[in-house]
């Protein structure tokens, strides 16, 4: 499978977690573990047979890697599926390495990542010149997960007319265990999207009063905006998003003895 070209990235805000347990099969994509399809290709999975795309495309670690595009301007859409199991509740964070080796121009070309069907990652072509060089880890706060069967879907789109060569490797979940005694903050936060007025509403009903912190990431990991709420319990807090670019952000809260909690949130222009 000989592919050429290539496209996107970002990084968001990381997530540090004790007691982790990382809970996905083949991080290094070396052969088991992962399912996969793709438009003009057998499959995204790919090691030295697939080509270098004149010399950066190789894999992170190991023999294997998932090269996203490639189709020679092409439409091409292709994917890199697993389901697997976290057996206790808790607080987790995706980790990725991240490749663009030759930087496009073209608009509506992706990787969108996919937990559970939610988009929790985006990146695209302005996203590119960072990951140039060489792969650059990606982490991703997913705020609790339940116990249970989950799915992440990477998902790579090239439109017909430029290639697009995005690189992933060595893709870990890793979940910390909850503590009985700690807030777990999306019990106690309700975050809503008024698109016509341009706004992000965020309401808290915690039972007592209590101190937050919220920070809003654009999709590189550059902290925006911030605000710290002192001593509430149920609050409504609007926040503007009409001098933000169209795009994914990340939305962070924090709050003393308590879990992390982030979701995203997308602007539309």
């Amino acid at each position: 499978m000989k592919k050429v070209l290539l496209l996107v990235l970002s990084a968001c805000s990381s997530l540090a977690l004790t007691a982790q347990t990382q809970v996905l099969n083949d991080v290094s994509i070396e052969g088991a573990g992962w399912t996969s399809t793709s438009t003009n290709f057998p499959t995204v999975i790919c090691d030295a047979n697939c080509g270098t795309c004149g010399g950066p495309c190789s894999p992170n670690t190991g023999s294997f890697y998932a090269w996203f595009g490639g189709a020679g301007g092409f439409s091409e859409t292709g994917t890199l599926s697993q389901s697997f199991n976290v057996a206790t509740a808790g607080v987790a964070a995706l980790q990725f390495y991240l490749k663009t080796p030759i930087v496009p121009g073209v608009l509506g070309d992706s990787l969108i990542v996919n937990i559970d069907g939610s988009s929790v990652f985006v990146a695209t072509p302005a996203d590119s010149n960072a990951y140039k060089t060489a792969y650059v880890q990606v982490n991703v706060p997913l705020g609790n997960i339940t116990a249970g069967a989950h799915t992440i879907d990477f998902i790579g789109q090239e439109n017909q007319g430029a290639t697009n060569n995005v690189l992933v490797d060595d893709i870990s979940v890793f979940v910390g265990a909850l503590n009985a005694q700690e807030f777990i903050l999306d019990e106690y936060i309700a975050i809503t999207q008024n698109m016509m007025n341009q706004e992000v509403i965020v309401e808290t009903s915690f039972p007592e009063a209590a101190d937050l912190t919220m920070v809003i990431y654009d999709v590189n990991g550059k902290e925006i905006y911030s605000k710290s709420l002192e001593n509430i319990s149920k609050e409504k807090v609007s926040i503007s998003t009409s001098d933000l670019n169209a795009g994914v952000y990340m939305i962070d809260f924090r709050k003393a003895n308590a879990n992390p909690f982030s979701r995203s949130f997308t602007v539309v222009k």
